[in-house]
């Protein structure tokens, strides 16, 4: 499955090799706990899940927890080549990105190279902005999105 899927045919599978790579990276480095919507695994129609309000259906997807540490958000995102992130979801991630005692991280999982590339949201967002990513738009929704190279972020 790919970008150029419809968004019911990329969650047809049972399984999201990002979110499973993310899991498998936090294992042994504090306490990963399921948050945000699992569009695999849901009982939400695909016609009612875009009906909730944009802030709570991006809701990162996990809530990390280290001792002594601040409790970070984890939002999750497999890609290859070009990494793709919707304006809309910024809107929403600049929410999540401002919950005082917290720190919204994305943790990319290349497809391709099979690594994680960690950042901080608001590294990302400087990045999107000085960094003169390309704005482009889905085919099958006509959503904008930037386009980021994985070189940007390491």
């Amino acid at each position: 499955m790919d970008y150029n899927n419809s968004y019911q045919e990329r969650n047809s599978t049972s399984n999201n090799i990002a979110e499973d790579k993310c899991e498998e990276y936090y294992k042994d480095k504090g306490d990963l706990i399921r948050f945000g919507f699992n569009e695999k695994k849901s009982n939400i129609p695909t016609s009612l899940f875009f009906k909730i309000p944009s802030h709570l259906r991006n809701i990162p997807d996990y809530v990390l927890i280290k001792s002594n540490e601040i409790v970070r958000l984890v939002e999750v995102k497999g890609f290859k080549g070009l990494i793709k992130i919707k304006i809309e979801d910024l809107l929403s991630y600049d929410y999540w990105a401002n919950i005082p005692e917290t720190k919204l991280i994305l943790f990319f999982y290349d497809c391709e190279d099979q690594k994680e590339i960690i950042i901080d949201y608001f590294r990302l967002k400087q990045i999107i902005v000085f960094g003169d990513c390309k704005i482009n738009k889905y085919w099958d929704n006509s959503k904008a999105y930037f386009e980021i190279k994985k070189q940007q972020l390491i």
